[in-house]
């Protein structure tokens, strides 16, 4: 199931931030992501929710690595796909695993830190916090 949520998360309000998380999460074009299933997938066909509940095997192309965006469809899927079909993920990293109840629990985590910008946020406070710690440092020492 390929599926693009990026387009849509552009025209939200705050278009700057939804834009530096897109650039963070580095997704995958189209072709590359049909590349990547025809590869591991060789008898598999692309479809979409409709063709679910018959399926064996459903694939989710995630074109980053989390699937930021996905999460209602996989909510959908959860719904449609009949209870012996097996959910599995194909991220743009090139990652396979199964979507099971833990995997959607690691994966909401790694969502909301990477949409929440934590990485960022706290290299901006050891920033401001060491920064005139090593400007006084450098003064005392005679640096300019």
């Amino acid at each position: 199931m390929l599926y693009d949520p990026w387009p849509a998360r552009r025209e939200r309000p705050v278009r700057r931030y939804r834009t530096m998380v897109e650039f963070k999460a580095n997704p995958r074009d189209e072709a590359y992501m049909r590349a990547l299933f025809a590869e591991r997938y060789p008898d598999g066909r692309l479809g979409g929710l409709e063709d679910v509940p018959e399926a064996e095997r459903v694939v989710l192309l995630y074109p980053d690595a989390t699937g930021l965006g996905w999460r209602p469809l996989e909510q959908a899927l959860m719904r449609r796909a009949a209870p012996s079909a097996e959910l599995r993920v194909l991220n743009g990293r090139r990652r396979d695993f199964v979507l099971d109840r833990g995997a959607r629990t690691r994966l909401g985590l790694r969502r909301a830190l990477e949409t929440a910008l934590v990485g960022e946020a706290a290299a901006t406070v050891v920033f401001l916090v060491l920064a005139p710690v090593l400007l006084a440092w450098d003064l005392l020492r005679g640096r300019q």
